[in-house]
């Protein structure tokens, strides 16, 4: 359910509606590496895919970590 710019390469940019740094520390706390805040972006997150059990670390933390 969040908005998040259609791409056809390895990475998704989505919003949280939260600070792009705030989601940056809080999934590198789970070992989980994302884009900070780009420009004025300040509520969208980069996240590059990888292996699908890396996917899925990230599909699990996301709910935790923008509170959803």
């Amino acid at each position: 359910g969040l908005e998040y710019l259609p791409s056809q390469t390895n990475f998704v940019y989505f919003k949280s509606g939260k600070p792009a740094n705030d989601i940056h520390e809080l999934m590198k706390a789970k070992n989980i590496l994302v884009r900070g805040q780009y420009m004025d972006y300040n509520e969208w997150t980069r996240v590059s895919m990888g292996y699908i059990e890396d996917v899925e670390r990230f599909c699990k933390a996301l709910p935790e970590v923008i509170g959803a």
